[in-house]
């Protein structure tokens, strides 16, 4: 397994991951499947084009990516020194080998090289215990729990709001 920042030049692979976690856990993430895949390459492309704002980490098996995450440093000159974890997804073939965890200490060990960032927030649905496991073994807590996050058609989801001091 390869894991590294990616850059424009993964944008193919970046846009098909994307899609198939949209689309088989669309609770999971804010965005939608019907959006995205309406969208150009260029928008793949400048989602992971690293900058000193934001950047996305991927794992590949062999050359294939099987996953990605990413951060990005809020945009307010009072809360720059926050960072949100977005888009973290394993492919369903490659779960419970492990991977999440070498995803989530890439992303940790990125963030910490960004100048004054001392924080990571991320937003897990409620009903995700896995995830909610891994982010509290590498030292994040619940400071929020929001009802009614996000909707699917007729379901709410609940979610809670994580923090790891860096």
């Amino acid at each position: 397994m390869d894991i590294r920042v990616l850059n424009s030049s993964d944008a193919v692979q970046y846009k098909k991951i994307r899609l198939v976690a949209l689309q088989s856990c669309p609770e999971s993430f804010a965005q939608s499947f019907d959006f995205e895949q309406t969208q150009p390459l260029s928008y793949f492309a400048d989602k992971i084009t690293q900058s000193d704002h934001s950047f996305v980490v991927g794992i590949f098996n062999k050359s294939q990516l099987v996953g990605t995450a990413g951060v990005s440093r809020q945009d307010h000159l009072k809360r720059s020194h926050k960072g949100m974890i977005w888009g973290f997804y394993i492919d369903k073939s490659f779960q419970k080998n492990g991977l999440g965890k070498h995803l989530l200490e890439k992303i940790i060990d990125e963030a910490k090289l960004f100048r004054d960032l001392t924080q990571l927030q991320l937003v897990v649905i409620s009903e995700n215990s896995p995830a909610i496991k891994l982010y509290k073994k590498y030292g994040f807590e619940t400071f929020a729990f929001e009802r009614d996050a996000l909707r699917l058609g007729n379901k709410s989801y609940d979610a809670k709001h994580m923090v790891l001091f860096l």
